[in-house]
């Protein structure tokens, strides 16, 4: 959709994942970030992948899954908000 990649791979964003950014005024870039220089706050299951990023007094979070076609796999994003941190 953006051309944007993770892991060599693309990141498709879900409709909802959409709304989200929109909602909390993230972009594609943002999330990226998050997801290459965050942290890992819980262990998820193997094919999802989930990182926070703290900015101030806000976490961003970012949750995306490998998804596999028969011609490539790509990443697609299901998850995106921010939180106050405690």
């Amino acid at each position: 959709m953006f051309g944007v990649r993770y892991r060599g791979l693309r990141i498709e964003v879900t409709r909802s994942a959409y709304h989200e950014m929109l909602k909390e005024n993230l972009d594609i870039y943002d999330i990226l970030e998050v997801l290459e220089i965050g942290f890992e706050p819980q262990k998820r299951r193997k094919d999802i992948v989930e990182r926070c990023l703290v900015k101030g007094s806000k976490v961003i979070k970012a949750v995306i899954a490998l998804n596999h076609r028969k011609e490539e796999s790509y990443w697609t994003l299901i998850h995106a908000g921010r939180f106050t941190r405690k």
